[in-house]
């Protein structure tokens, strides 16, 4: 495993330059300002982040070395900017998908509210218990952090298939690739509480290409959907809209008076 490491930073090393600078350039190329702003402002920050942590040196090896500590809050503080940026993401979507579903968009924007909140609150708690450790505060966030992305992932997901929602491929990709990074970043994190060596083991490689992955498949997703249009959803037919509004009306007043009911609880 020793010989394979300094071979194995190198391929890291590599290829997320190059999946980020193809990540950027295809974004400029499809121009996803206009349609997916949020997914620019990631890949520029990761570029950021890149230039920034190769300037301020190589990884120190403990805690003695000088410039440790400077170089380990560096890193865990762009790597939470970043995190938060793909949450940006995430809420972006949201925002496109929603919009063209009135009927359910304030119901849809409460349910993913009420997870945020329950999630972070679960986050914060778990923060603060770890917060004599930084260590164990770094993994204990991450892997919190995480998890919440993950779970309202899944929520948006879950709405969108109940109410048949027309999620266009392009944003489903996205999503996915994120659920993915997530889901291996919760795993990794509670393995690497009980690793000895946390840099350069085989769980610090499992989360650096997942990383790598998830850009792969962002790059890949806007290779090949980015282009494609974004049409509106498909209407129904009036004689079966006025069959089930009366249907699904009656619904979102029961779910809005129970939502009412367990905030004045």
């Amino acid at each position: 495993m020793s010989r394979a490491i300094p071979i194995l930073n190198w391929v890291n090393f590599f290829l997320n330059d190059g999946v980020m600078v193809l990540l950027l350039v295809l974004a400029v190329r499809y121009k996803l300002s206009r349609t997916l702003k949020s997914l620019v402002t990631y890949a520029v920050f990761a570029c950021l982040q890149t230039v920034w942590m190769s300037c301020i040196g190589p990884v120190p090896k403990t805690y003695k070395d000088p410039g440790f500590y400077f170089y380990f809050y560096s890193y865990w503080v762009s790597a939470f900017i970043l995190a938060y940026l793909r949450l940006y993401v995430i809420l972006e979507i949201c925002k496109l998908v929603l919009r063209d579903y009135s009927a359910v968009k304030m119901f849809a924007w409460r349910i993913l509210s009420a997870v945020a909140v329950i999630m972070f609150s679960w986050t914060a708690y778990f923060a603060i218990r770890n917060a004599h450790h930084p260590g164990r505060l770094v993994l204990t966030f991450q892997q919190t952090t995480d998890l919440s992305f993950a779970v309202l992932l899944l929520t948006l997901m879950s709405l969108g298939v109940y109410y048949n929602m027309n999620i266009h491929i392009f944003y489903r990709r996205i999503l996915v690739g994120s659920c993915i990074y997530s889901a291996e970043q919760v795993v990794s994190s509670e393995l690497l509480r009980v690793s000895s060596h946390v840099t350069n083991s085989v769980f610090d490689f499992a989360a650096r290409f997942s990383w790598l992955l998830m850009m792969a498949f962002w790059s890949w997703a806007v290779w090949r959907w980015a282009g494609a249009p974004i049409g509106q959803p498909e209407l129904i037919p009036q004689a079966m809209y006025d069959n089930l509004s009366p249907r699904v009306h009656s619904r979102l007043r029961e779910l809005n008076n129970r939502l009412a009911a367990l905030g004045q609880s």
